[in-house]
């Protein structure tokens, strides 16, 4: 089974139709980690599209927030604003959806949530070496992924010790014994930063088995951290920044 894991969206639906049509040429499943909405001009569209095509989403900050179940005075001045103006422009419905979202999900033996797993209702960030490890021991999975920082990075503890790889990477395989953290930060979308986290290719066996209980040489599969989004042929996969930029000054929002 392959996944695209999506993170932090937020609102943005030009970004997230181009990184859907990607998804579907490569994945046979969707998974979003949270901050559907948020910043962008389009809450109510992007929820409605991760609702139909994922198949496990974890609620975020910026859902806690928009559904009154969040202090606005966490957030900082702009997110609070992005929060109110989400909020107006929800229906009852949409905000109801959003609050009922999990915190915490599993799926095929992988641990799916938007801050740190180590409390996810304190909304902690990681990024550092320190903020990983700390957060290995909070799940019973093989893999977490998390979103939240909009920075990629991966943390792993295994026979060789613990291991902290900054920014966007790209591995052939996993092996077949370990803990690792994921951190899902941008899509590069025609070359340029959105915010739309996605881990393009992401390989489990068919069918699924318990590493745990494998041989040391099993492989995970194929994991793309990061990095610009691409054709397989290589030329960068485009999307309606142009459309992007007008609904947003259409809406007065920056």
């Amino acid at each position: 089974m392959r996944y695209a894991v999506l993170s932090d969206i937020h609102g943005n639906l030009e970004a997230l139709e181009a990184v859907l049509r990607d998804a579907a040429a490569h994945a046979d499943g969707v998974l979003c980690l949270g901050d559907i909405v948020g910043y962008g001009a389009d809450p109510a569209a992007c929820i409605e599209l991760v609702a139909e095509r994922a198949e496990a989403i974890t609620g975020g900050n910026h859902e806690r927030g928009v559904a009154g179940l969040l202090d606005l005075g966490w957030f900082n001045r702009s997110a609070r604003a992005a929060a109110e103006w989400t909020r107006e422009r929800l229906d009852d419905d949409h905000r109801a959806w959003l609050g009922a979202l999990p915190l915490v999900a599993e799926i095929a033996g992988a641990t799916l949530v938007h801050a740190s797993p180590d409390h996810p209702e304190e909304w902690d960030y990681l990024v550092s070496a320190e903020d990983g490890f700390g957060a290995l021991a909070a799940f019973v999975t093989r893999l977490c992924f998390v979103g939240h920082s909009h920075v990629p990075g991966a943390w792993s503890v295994g026979s060789s010790g613990p291991e902290f790889v900054p920014g966007a990477i790209e591995t052939k395989g996993i092996p077949g014994f370990g803990k690792y953290v994921l951190v899902a930060g941008f899509v590069r979308v025609g070359g340029r930063e959105v915010t739309v986290g996605y881990f393009n290719k992401v390989k489990y066996p068919d069918p699924y088995v318990d590493l745990n209980e494998t041989a040391f040489s099993h492989e995970l599969g194929h994991i793309i951290l990061g990095g610009v989004l691409k054709n397989d042929d290589g030329t960068l996969i485009p999307w309606n920044e142009e459309v992007h930029h007008k609904v947003m000054k259409e809406r007065g929002l920056p």
